[in-house]
């Protein structure tokens, strides 16, 4: 239902006024309640106070909050808020509440996962304490999952999704690969077992997107992009940090319990529901609870959180999908009672945790990007710690960067001129580089500004945050910021940023600026929750990129990612964003060891290699992705090559000048020829010719699937002849390599079929007649 205001209302700023409202209804409706304001009030950050009021009164008052510090106008007859019907004073359209429900019909007796177990490792008590811990557990043990799909169905209310509009949303059904529908299909039967997803007929339907998992597992997700813009935003007020952190600090124990996918024991309405459909090939289905990626689940999971823990504020903080139980007491015994509450709450509401992600009895934890324990909190390094990393230039465009970092913040930097002149001084043409102490001063000065105040700030919750993210063809960085009204500039709450591996430097450069806004805000997301976000990148594409109905599928994940954030995209030339620029530029080796960001469907296979003082080469240093069907680990090269005969042999040689036991002296010669150009770097055998990078040295057991690799991968441009396959390959090294892969290549039986000399047979045409008329 439409509410107009009835007369002009001027609200004076920092103040709050009445509004008289009349609401356009069909009919009937005995009571309305007056929850969400115009999207126009809403952008000049207008607050509404709800309120139940009757639709058939000649006038109806809400009251409605100017929080800002410049009057605002209402006119006569303006579309101001909405409303809905409701039964009852005490129930919200938002949180229904649910009552004869009978908490057995929703128990899965499910086997046991003997990987879902609580880890009692990170605890800090021992002894005594330790087994009344374990025994608590062991006695609230209906609370943990099982297994991935035992999942709770919370009985504390369930969610309903308002809509601008009640004709339905509708999606075409994206084609599912053949060699995924199996497991996609024992994916949809769990779901249906555990029933968060039931069989529809519902017309309001949404695609659904299959993303490959680094532990090779599937993960389909739904794109509820068009669901979400006609969706009525929800919004649900956060605390201070400064409040949390006085709350949490300053205690002696610890617990974190997460909950096993939150959102997915939230029950949805009915009504909510049927507009969660997802529409398949051969079938359609509705969510009964609340899946990733709708518009205001984070608001509404809040809530019903909210609503769980209310009572135990002295002892529990729910922030996201985790709980913290914390108690300043000395005396174990009281954290243990703290958990008792809570754990009776997760069984009265009937919600699960994961005993993998639970942390218990801790006397430090990490949370909301501080490190909280008895003696209060700190900043984590976490935050600081790519800028601490950042090492020194080494050319003089690397300087020109730091320079550039730094600038950003110069009007925050006295005498930032004088600070940078040993740097600036390189840059001129007419000085040779040379790094020298006064040059390292000056920069390890920089980096000490840029990781204290007044540059780097505690967030302030009620002002927006702004995020500036850059990729380069090596990196991505990220930095979180915060605008100083007073005078025009920003301040820093944290950065972040990546190396990337190789096969993500082959991406286009639309899907690695995007990979670093999802990165950026994964690092960012315990400050950033629920707040108002104001994206900065100067690259173009991306705003209509958000709004392409048919991304692709390696693409598709990230934008229903991003639906779970109050997301303002603001494109800047690249000049004013050096800060994030010079972020993505850094070169961590350590960071490249890391999983690539979850993207496409297909299946990496890392060799991890060891880095000793930063001899490895940064050709080699990165992680180097190669696929193979199914599968999807970490393979140790150096391991490899020590098992390995062949580059044992060759190892033991380099190291002491000695043949093999068993080299027949006809080979010997051969042998020495070849070890010529081996070298071991870093640990690992490497094949090094004049001018040319080291290759790696790869052991027998590795050669076909690195074959198999650059040949068949259709990334690779799918079984490519000879010449292309070998010109690949030799990115690394093997004896015999042009005869192994003439082999390989000429016995592929995709390529025999492919390229057959025999054209397919057609049989000849016949005369014949019909009984029936042809036109």
């Amino acid at each position: 239902m439409r509410v107009a205001a009835i007369e002009a209302k001027t609200i004076l700023p920092g103040k709050h006024g009445l509004v008289s409202v009349k609401i356009k209804t069909n009919g009937g409706e005995k009571l309305a309640l007056v929850h969400s304001l115009d999207q126009r009030l809403e952008k000049d950050h207008l607050a509404l106070i709800e309120a139940v009021v009757t639709p058939n009164a000649k006038e109806n008052k809400i009251l409605i909050a100017n929080p800002t510090t410049e009057p605002k106008h209402i006119c006569k007859g303006m579309h101001v808020a909405l409303a809905d019907e409701v039964w009852s004073i005490n129930e919200q359209p938002w949180l229904t509440q649910v009552e004869n429900i009978n908490v057995n019909e929703y128990v899965n007796t499910v086997e046991a996962n003997p990987t879902f177990k609580v880890d009692f490792s990170k605890s800090s008590v021992q002894g005594e304490d330790r087994q009344k811990l374990e025994k608590l557990c062991e006695e609230f043990s209906d609370v943990f999952s099982k297994t991935q799909y035992d999942l709770g169905s919370c009985i504390a209310g369930e969610y309903d999704i308002i809509t601008t509009t009640e004709e339905p949303i509708t999606s075409r059904p994206h084609r599912v690969p053949f060699k995924y529908r199996e497991e996609l299909q024992k994916h949809i039967e769990a779901l249906l077992k555990s029933g968060v997803m039931v069989k529809s007929d519902t017309p309001w339907v949404s695609n659904i997107v299959l993303v490959q998992k680094k532990d090779g597992g599937l993960r389909p997700c739904i794109d509820f992009r068009k669901l979400n813009e006609v969706t009525v935003p929800d919004h649900f007020p956060l605390p201070r940090l400064e409040s949390i952190m006085e709350r949490i600090g300053n205690c002696n124990y610890y617990s974190s319990l997460d909950l096993s996918s939150g959102y997915l024991q939230i029950r949805l309405t009915e009504r909510a529901s049927r507009k969660c459909g997802v529409i398949m090939e051969d079938e359609i289905y509705q969510m009964t609870h609340m899946p990733f990626g709708l518009r205001n689940a984070t608001s509404a999971f809040a809530r019903v959180m909210a609503h769980v823990i209310s009572g135990l504020d002295e002892c529990v903080l729910a922030y996201v999908d985790d709980f913290l139980v914390f108690t300043k007491s000395p005396d174990f015994d009281e954290h243990l009672k703290a958990l008792r509450q809570v754990f009776t709450r997760l069984r009265k509401y009937f919600l699960k945790i994961s005993p993998k992600k639970c942390i218990f009895a801790s006397r430090e934890m990490n949370f909301l990007g501080y490190t909280i324990n008895a003696t209060g909190y700190t900043p984590s390094i976490a935050k600081v710690e790519t800028i601490n990393n950042l090492p020194a230039p080494t050319t003089v465009k690397e300087v020109r960067q730091a320079i550039g970092m730094a600038s950003f913040f110069r009007k925050h930097i006295q005498n930032f001129s004088l600070i940078v002149e040993p740097l600036t001084k390189l840059t001129r043409k007419e000085i040779e580089f040379h790094w020298g102490d006064e040059q390292q001063q000056a920069f390890d000065k920089i980096k000490k500004i840029l990781t204290s105040q007044p540059v780097l700030v505690f967030p302030d919750y009620e002002k927006p945050f702004h995020i500036f993210t850059d990729a380069s063809l090596t990196g991505q960085g990220g930095a979180l910021m915060q605008k100083d009204i007073e005078n025009n500039t920003y301040k820093a709450i944290a950065y972040c940023s990546r190396t990337l591996t190789i096969s993500e430097r082959k991406w286009a450069p639309v899907q690695i600026e995007l990979g670093a806004i999802i990165f950026s805000l994964r690092q960012f997301r315990p400050f950033i929750y629920m707040a108002e976000i104001e994206l900065h990148t100067d690259h173009k594409p991306l705003a209509y990129l958000l709004k392409k109905a048919d991304a692709s599928p390696n693409l598709a994940r990230w934008l229903i990612e991003l639906q779970n954030y109050n997301i303002k995209i603001v494109h800047i030339a690249g000049k004013e964003n050096l800060l994030a620029d010079a972020l993505s530029r850094l070169q961590n080796q350590s960071e490249e060891e890391k999983a690539e960001l979850e993207d496409i469907a297909e299946f990496p296979v890392c060799f991890t290699l060891p880095i000793k003082d930063g001899l490895i080469d940064e050709h080699y240093a990165s992680v180097l992705t190669l696929r193979k069907e199914n599968e999807n680990y970490a393979i140790d090269i150096r391991q490899e090559q020590e098992n390995d005969m062949e580059a044992a042999d060759y190892i033991k040689f380099i190291k002491t000048g000695e043949l093999p036991e068993d080299i027949s002296p006809n080979n010997q010669e051969k042998f020495v020829l070849n070890a010529e150009n081996l070298r071991i770097i870093g640990d690992i055998l490497c094949h090094k010719l004049p001018n040319l990078k080291p290759r790696i040295f790869v052991p027998s057991s590795l050669r076909a699937l690195i074959f198999d690799s650059f040949h068949s991968s259709q990334l690779g441009g799918g079984h490519m002849n000879l010449k292309k396959t070998l010109k690949k390959c030799r990115k690394y090294y093997w004896p015999r390599m042009h005869a192994d892969i003439l082999t390989w290549t000429r016995n592929c039986i995709t390529c025999q079929l492919r390229h057959s000399p025999n054209p397919p047979y057609r049989a000849e045409m016949q005369n014949g007649t019909s009984k029936h008329t042809i036109c």
